[in-house]
């Protein structure tokens, strides 16, 4: 798993298929990356970048965070709310109650 950390000012983040296409700047152009959005585990932007809504989309849909960051705080965070399964695990959690798996957790 990869995680992206955008530092350099004007990145542009959009999506072609179901890749991340970053955009960097250079002196007169932009030279563009591509990474599938299955290898990417979140996305941490430093500076000031663009982020289209295609990639926003993406990453909801690949569970992918992406964290907003000035210095070492962190100023936002658009996180999926699909894909980590809160409901499936608290149940789980109830049913371990009565099984074996209760008594494993707890040693």
């Amino acid at each position: 798993m990869v995680i992206v950390v955008l530092n350099k000012h004007g990145t542009k983040i959009g999506k072609s298929y179901e890749l991340f296409k970053f955009g960097i700047p250079g002196k007169s152009y932009y030279t563009d990356e591509l990474i599938p959005a299955e290898q990417i585990e979140e996305i941490i932007v430093e500076c000031n970048s663009s982020l289209t809504s295609g990639a926003i989309n993406l990453a909801s849909k690949y569970a992918i965070p992406i964290l907003f960051v000035k210095g070492k705080d962190i100023v936002s965070c658009i996180h999926p709310l699909t894909g980590h399964g809160t409901v499936r695990i608290r149940r789980e959690q109830i049913l371990a109650y009565y099984d074996e798996r209760g008594v494993i957790f707890s040693t």
